[in-house]
């Protein structure tokens, strides 16, 4: 619910009040505004979004209301409400969502041996803490390690007609913002700068090569400002390859990538399981609606398969994305959208680890990116993502160095 109070002015100083609420009350005043040449003033503005404290342009929402009093004159021209109504209707659908999970598959093996897969690994001399938080260094052993899970990994992916590609890993701002990660995951990315001129930078080599330090507050004037992001998600830059495109015997688009790492700012990074630079295998797919559902059936599948040869204590969570799912006018309870995870146990303190996902996104990015169909048929796109660092922590906490069979013959 929401309040907009203000008034009209006319060319005679007389002011005509307005007091609109509602679910969205800035749709009463642009209308309100139609054709009229009176100027416009909103006193005050009142936003209550499930309770959730949201940081705004104009200001900070505490216990689920925002109050903007006294803004300036030209705030609707600007399109500053039709913007703040985009807002409004992502909170409302996606505030907390995510924690309705339901467990829609039990584990149907049992770990029998617990171990800590960090200690386990650096014992053993097969990764070594990096001198930065959340990051390790893989040495051979580890690097072969974490090499045979992705070969056996790609496999189930060749198997299922997707092809290898390699993707770039910076992401422009243009593209965070079409694919919708800023809504959610703007805080964990790594962004990036340079210096505004070599000849700027020149001040800084000459104080590092004299003291032997980095002056962080001079090298903060001479950096430029950020224009883009490392890549927290691999997916991205598929759809800004067919952007703006109309698809029908390219159909379907199946591609992965494991080219590089990702970088997320991972708040309480915790040994291999929680990483700041961590490595992932990730596919996208785009295609008519109802292949597109087939083919997540066919990666779900696969995923199960894979787990299961690597003797895997798992189990598997969904999620339906309601405010996705409302953007693509479903009902809530459809579950044609959403997320799936699936969890593996660390036996050693009992809690479940995320070690892959599998998502429809509906028509959202293909919508975002302006992905069409030449037939005018309506395309969905789904992602899988599983991260390599996080399998191989699962199956060191469940067999130790004592790796499954299946896994050996990549090794």
């Amino acid at each position: 619910m929401s309040r907009i109070i203000g008034f009209l002015e006319n060319n005679d100083k007389e002011k005509n009040k307005f007091d609109f609420s509602g679910d969205a009350p800035w749709e009463q005043v642009l209308n309100l505004k139609k054709n009229l040449t009176d100027k416009l003033v909103i006193d005050r503005l009142e936003i209550k979004i499930g309770g959730k404290d949201v940081e705004l342009p104009l200001g900070k929402m505490k216990n689920g209301v925002v109050v903007i009093e006294n803004l300036e004159s030209g705030w609707l021209e600007k399109g500053l409400i039709k913007h703040l109504s985009k807002l409004v209707d992502f909170l409302q659908f996606d505030s907390g969502e995510i924690k309705h999970w339901t467990i829609i598959e039990t584990p149907k093996t049992k770990a029998k041996k617990a171990f800590d897969p960090t200690v386990e690994l650096e014992k053993s001399g097969a990764i070594k803490k990096y001198s930065l938080p959340g990051i390790y260094f893989w040495a051979p052993k580890g690097a072969k390690l974490l090499n045979g899970v992705t070969n056996m990994l790609k496999g189930f992916f060749d198997r299922l007609g997707f092809e290898e590609t390699i993707f770039p890993k910076t992401i422009p701002f243009d593209m965070w913002i079409k694919s919708g990660y800023v809504k959610g995951v703007g805080h964990e990315i790594h962004f990036l700068s340079v210096p505004k001129t070599k000849q700027a930078y020149e001040k800084i080599k000459n104080h590092i090569l004299l003291f032997g330090e980095v002056p962080s507050k001079e090298l903060q004037e001479v950096l430029s400002i950020p224009n883009s992001g490392y890549v927290h998600s691999q997916e991205p830059p598929l759809y800004w390859f067919f952007e703006n495109q109309a698809l029908d015997k390219e159909l379907p688009i199946k591609w992965y990538d494991y080219s590089g790492p990702c970088m997320r700012h991972e708040s309480e990074p915790k040994g291999i399981e929680r990483l700041r630079e961590f490595h992932k295998l990730e596919a996208g797919w785009i295609d008519e609606k109802d292949r597109t559902l087939e083919i997540k059936n066919q990666v779900m599948n696969s995923l199960k398969n894979f787990y299961d040869d690597l003797k895997l204590e798992y189990r598997i969570k969904w999620s339906e994305s309601a405010y996705l799912a409302y953007k693509d006018g479903l009902e809530k309870g459809q579950k044609l959208i959403g997320i799936t995870d699936f969890e593996a146990l660390l036996p050693k303190t009992n809690e479940w680890l995320e070690v892959g996902t599998v998502l429809i996104y509906g028509s959202s990015y293909v919508k975002n990116f302006n992905i069409t169909h030449k037939q005018g048929k309506k395309m969905y796109s789904g992602c899988v993502s599983i991260g390599l660092d996080r399998t191989v922590a699962a199956i060191i906490a469940q067999h130790g160095l004592d790796l499954p069979a299946a896994l050996k013959k990549f090794i």
